[in-house]
């Protein structure tokens, strides 16, 4: 008897396991056809929202356009003050000695009568390419016997040469010294390290020097230019900078004073706050070398993200309630601080803004110093305010102008709109200061920033930077 035992047989195999793997490559090819069909669903899905958004955009650009104007232009000055004033505010986080020493306003003078000398008013004028339309200001409008000097901002560096191309403007500049003889021209070179540094590049070899010193001298003779104005915001800082280029910035102002002589003026913008001036200059050694520095006595307070709060762009003296290192934060402080530290009266020029920062309020009912905010204010570009802006907003109906007695500085505030600036009162005090001190002059920032014809402010021609002159040379006061 045979007996059949029943198990797979070959040849079923080879019929069945081909089946089974068709299957499996079907279902393959069917989920991979499905997640290409989703990939394309998702990519036309963006392709039509973008395209809806840059429609929103537009109308929002468009309403804009119909209820404030022509959008501003974030000009070269804008984006350079920007840096500095952030600089400024991230100086603010650094270490600083608990032990501060605080200079009151009866420390400020040392006679209480003005000193007669002959001031000089420094004043920086910057060239239509860098400026915005607002602020765009031809040489032809310039009242050439309104300051001493005159710094062109600015020229730029290329490969340790500077780098500028305005030189029709430049010879416009000249004209006005057939005017007035007695005026100093300076053009002004910068660098600051949200850019590429191109300074901390030049000065880093003997080499480098030499070929920005040439470049220099070759300015200088072809447009009978009387100096240059040096404005690196600012060697060896940050922190993680390298510190040597404190030293390396010492020998190329030694180095630009030898093949200057006494027939070219050199100068230097400085900082105010005091992390950074202990950091990034050798004081001593600067006062050596330059005619005069410009210490840049603004941008003490402006809105940054992660300190919210209101606060004077240019203060005279710190408040009584100030504390710690916001004692710090004022022009009176500064000045002793490069006095203390070796920088002689003769060659201190003291900053004043024309232009101020804006805010907006948080709660238009927390309207005073430190008050919450929770941007830049929708006036000027990025907070920055021109003269002829804040002209416009204390006349508006409905601002309020407050003066503080302490800072001697003003503010105005209307609903959600916060103005720290400058007006005759307060750059009457600071050119008092002046007088008062016995330092060199006064630095002014800038001419663009005043009214230069004065239709907006009601009023002369500059009317701020011709009432910090009338102060200078009033030997009555």
């Amino acid at each position: 008897m045979v007996l059949f035992h029943y198990s797979n047989d070959p040849k079923y195999q080879l019929l069945e396991n081909p089946s089974k793997r068709c299957k499996f490559v079907a279902h393959s090819w069917a989920v991979f056809g499905l997640v290409v069909l989703c990939i394309c669903i998702a990519f036309i899905s963006l392709i039509i929202l973008c395209g809806q958004i840059k429609q929103t955009e537009h109308k929002a650009e468009t309403l804009d356009f119909v209820l404030f104007g022509p959008k501003r232009e974030i000009s070269d000055i804008v984006r350079f003050s920007e840096y500095r004033a952030l600089t400024y505010a991230l100086a603010n986080k650094s270490d600083v000695n608990d032990n501060i020493q605080s200079y009151t306003s009866n420390e400020s003078v040392e006679t209480y009568q003005h000193i007669p000398l002959n001031y000089k008013l420094i004043c920086y004028y910057v060239i239509p390419s860098r400026s915005s339309s607002q602020d765009r200001l031809y040489p032809s409008k310039i009242d050439p016997f309104l300051c001493t000097h005159i710094i062109i901002f600015f020229a730029s560096l290329n490969d340790s040469i500077i780098n500028f191309s305005d030189f029709e403007l430049m010879e416009s500049m000249i004209k006005l010294k057939l005017k007035n003889s007695n005026l100093k021209l300076l053009l002004s070179v910068v660098s600051f390290s949200a850019s590429e540094d191109h300074f901390a590049q030049m000065i880093s070899t003997v080499n480098n020097r030499q070929r920005f010193i040439e470049s220099a001298l070759q300015l200088l003779k072809r447009y009978s230019l009387d100096g240059i104005d040096l404005d690196w915001e600012f060697p060896a800082w940050p922190p993680n900078k390298d510190i040597k280029q404190k030293d390396q910035f010492v020998q190329l102002l030694k180095e630009m004073r030898y093949a200057f002589g006494n027939k070219y003026l050199l100068s230097v913008a400085v900082a105010a706050p005091i992390t950074i001036v202990e950091r990034s200059y050798d004081i001593p050694k600067l006062a050596l070398y330059v005619d005069f520095i410009n210490i840049m006595c603004y941008d003490y307070h402006s809105f940054v993200w992660y300190l919210p709060l209101t606060g004077p762009n240019a203060p005279l003296y710190s408040d009584v309630n100030d504390k710690g290192y916001q004692k710090t934060l004022n022009t009176n402080y500064t000045v002793h601080l490069w006095l203390k530290n070796g920088m002689p009266k003769n060659k201190i020029m003291v900053g004043m803004p024309t232009y101020g920062h804006s805010w907006t309020l948080l709660d238009p009912q927390n309207n005073g110093f430190n008050a919450l905010a929770e941007n830049f204010g929708s006036i000027g570009e990025k907070g920055f305010i021109s003269y002829r802006d804040t002209c416009k907003f204390i006349n508006s109906s409905g601002t309020a102008e407050v003066f503080n007695g302490n800072m001697r500085v003003p503010y105005a505030y209307k609903q959600r709109e916060w103005f720290s600036y400058d007006n005759f009162k307060s750059l009457s005090y600071k050119a008092e200061y002046v007088t008062e001190m016995g330092v060199a002059g006064a630095m002014i920032f800038s001419l663009n920033h005043d009214d230069p014809e004065g239709l907006i402010c009601g009023s002369t021609p500059f009317p701020l930077v011709s009432r910090i002159k009338a102060v200078l040379e009033d030997n009555d006061l």
